[in-house]
């Protein structure tokens, strides 16, 4: 390699993201239609279907602030629903278990491999995906063959079954077109990401980024050391989510029975609607009505109910996390027996460098991940992931195993760790102590096994950290740094006297994944 070597990771990140948010939307799409037909199976298997139906008219009756009018309708809209599920669960009953084989494959192989480079199953999820679009379009073109769509279609059965086939074969072409297209796209993403390469001369780009210390796991078991305050906490969220669970047990069986299929009838209600209002305003008619909206907020109501479960899990894993944090506490005796550690240096002002996740909750609440978690989370399989605990500090930050020592001590315990520690990482950062780290793995010949990683941040101050450390390097090596544009850079190793600089244009949790990643392959070499 020349002096310094730059490979930039930002297409395959980039490639990266856009199957993370196909698999996403495929997920959501699996969990509503999914979701609907288990709920609705589970309630005719158990012979409920007629009862349900029978409840939800005597509810309408009973509505005082209906007119006449709208009651009808209500009252058609139970029976068409009533309709469509029994003719799937009695005359359709392998096309449905089909679809929920489907979904369960989608769902599980995103739970698996999202937030992963796994294109294995990555390659399983697109398999499941093409089994959903074509028993979507296998149903879209069986209803056109029979005409459901056509001006003059009439059936025997009556209007019920009319508005019933005529509302199934919507759902099925609104369902199957939104399919097509997450489907085109992730195949087109997974093909790219298999093809991608960052040189011609290295590996395929998805070779370097397996995974890491596959083979290097710890060798010996040890039962965790738990705080009393962190096992009172989790078991008072156990204990809370049960109690909620059985005291509202009929609310939460019916949000998880029926949230999904209002959220199915919301998403359609709020693609056909413009369509619907186009189609108003050519005839003549009031474009906008009030009871499209009442359409709206009730179907919004009864699916929101899944928001509040949701609000609810987010909360019980923000505490859950204060309890494990608890816990860290009393982590600080590491068994090295077997593997090297995975050292961690960094200042402690910089345990709290975030960055923008993958996982969709965490960005719609704008909450960034720590970067010290995303490094623990691909490169701890490699060893014990260790670093000196903040004195003082009373709740340790998830990530690395911390070390609590003195002050006069703290120092060599560093220097022994750096000897044989596989690999080092060191964030960059502003302080003197950690360009005294650098001078110590410098002077002890580790170079090779360094891997220093900038937190996200602007050029300015990344270039400010990287000049912090420059004083730590010496002959060659500081000459070859003084070349080095650190624009974009998010990891910087050794190979020998030369530099190898993995930049990338946006600096998210998938960019830092691929150049760890690329970085600990291209070390092991």
């Amino acid at each position: 390699m020349a002096d310094t070597t730059i490979l930039d990771v930002s297409q395959y990140a980039r490639l990266w993201r856009g199957v993370w948010w196909a698999q996403h939307l495929s997920m959501l799409l699996a969990l509503v239609v999914g979701g609907s037909l288990v709920g609705a199976s589970a309630v005719y298997l158990a012979g409920g279907l007629e009862e349900l139906a029978n409840a939800l008219i005597r509810d309408t009756m009973a509505q005082t602030g209906l007119d006449t009018a709208k009651r009808d309708d209500a009252l058609m809209n139970i029976a068409v629903f009533y309709w469509i599920a029994r003719g799937l669960l009695r005359d359709s009953s392998l096309a449905v278990a089909s679809f929920i084989a489907a979904s369960v494959v989608l769902v599980a192989t995103y739970a698996l491999g999202c937030r992963r480079f796994r294109l294995r199953l990555l390659t399983v999820n697109l398999l499941a995906l093409v089994a959903f679009t074509l028993l979507f379009g296998i149903a879209v073109v069986q209803l056109i063959r029979a005409g459901v769509l056509t001006p003059d279609y009439d059936p025997p059965s009556g209007r019920v079954a009319k508005s019933a086939d005529q509302a199934l074969a919507t759902m099925c072409v609104i369902i199957f077109l939104p399919t097509l297209v997450l489907l085109t796209v992730q195949g087109v993403l997974a093909w790219r990401v298999w093809r991608h390469r960052l040189r011609n001369e290295l590996a395929p780009t998805h070779l370097m980024t397996g995974s890491v210390g596959r083979n290097l796991a710890i060798g010996q078991f040890r039962l965790p050391i738990m705080s009393p305050a962190g096992i009172a906490i989790h078991l008072a969220i156990l204990g809370a989510l049960s109690v909620l669970a059985w005291q509202f047990s009929g609310w939460l069986g019916q949000a998880l029975a029926y949230g999904p299929l209002y959220l199915l009838a919301l998403m359609i209600w709020l693609i056909f609607l413009p369509m619907l209002m186009l189609y108003r305003a050519s005839i003549g008619e009031t474009a906008a009505r009030y009871s499209d909206l009442a359409d709206i907020i009730s179907m919004g109501q009864q699916s929101g109910r899944l928001a509040i479960i949701a609000i609810v899990l987010v909360a019980a894993r923000a505490l859950w996390r204060v309890g494990t944090r608890l816990n860290l506490r009393k982590r600080d005796a590491i068994i090295l027996k077997d593997k090297p550690p995975v050292l961690l240096l960094r200042s402690f002002a910089d345990d709290v460098a975030g960055i923008p996740p993958n996982a969709l909750v965490p960005r719609l609440l704008w909450r960034r991940k720590r970067l010290e978690e995303t490094i623990g989370a691909e490169l701890t399989r490699a060893g014990p992931f260790v670093a000196i605990g903040k004195p003082g500090e009373t709740l340790p930050q998830i990530g690395a195993h911390r070390l609590y020592v003195g002050d006069a001590e703290w120092q060599h315990v560093v220097t022994s760790y750096i000897t044989r520690a596989e690999p080092i990482i060191l964030i960059a950062g502003k302080t003197t102590w950690v360009q005294w780290e650098l001078t110590n793995i410098v002077a002890l010949g580790r170079t090779t096994r360094l891997l220093i990683v900038f937190p996200r941040s602007t050029d300015a101050e990344r270039a400010l950290r990287w000049q912090n450390l420059k004083p730590a390097l010496a002959g060659t090596l500081r000459s070859a740094a003084d070349a080095i544009d650190i624009a974009g850079a998010l990891a910087i190793f050794m190979r020998g006297d030369d530099f190898v600089v993995i930049r990338s244009r946006a600096a998210h949790e998938s960019d830092y994944q691929a150049a760890l990643r690329i970085a600990m392959f291209l070390i092991g070499q």
